[in-house]
């Protein structure tokens, strides 16, 4: 009879653990798998990359924000829809080929730029990657020059 209590003794104390815990756990993980594949929504897949022209219409430089009227008429009567655009702060700005400050953009001015319609459906936006600004008469390295003084 000693035998048959130590036997069962020996069980309950370490040698296997009980089936309660063991199914606890297993029902556990299965709660957290459900609710991670239920609750998260998936990132819907970025815009493909467009190069847009035209006008800066106005700027909020605090937002670091411009609206641009592009050079190509969108609708059929052709009237030419403004675009919000935002200059994150990793965005290239170029004025006359040379590296600028965001701070540096102009209403009037003529930009091309190139990015992607954010992704987000709540802000209809163009987010900025790199932006092309001309002004003024670009002088290029290499180019011919004009004589400064008159050779004999």
């Amino acid at each position: 009879m000693h035998r048959l209590v130590a036997d069962a003794s020996r069980r309950t104390q370490g040698g296997c653990p009980t089936r309660g815990p063991r199914r606890l756990g297993a029902l556990a993980c299965a709660a957290v798998a459900t609710a991670g594949l239920v609750g998260c929504e998936r990132r819907s897949v970025p815009s493909p990359y467009m190069l847009l022209a035209g006008r800066i219409e106005s700027i909020q430089s605090d937002k670091s924000q411009f609206v641009l009227r592009p050079a190509e008429p969108d609708d059929a009567a052709g009237e030419s829809l403004l675009v919000t655009c935002f200059l994150p702060g990793d965005a290239e700005v170029y004025i006359d080929d040379r590296l600028a400050l965001a701070d540096e953009l102009r209403g009037g001015d003529e930009i091309e730029v190139l990015g992607y319609a954010d992704a987000d459906p709540r802000s209809e936006r163009f987010v900025v990657a790199f932006a092309n600004i001309r002004r003024g008469a670009v002088v290029r390295e290499g180019s011919p020059r004009a004589p400064s003084t008159p050779n004999p």
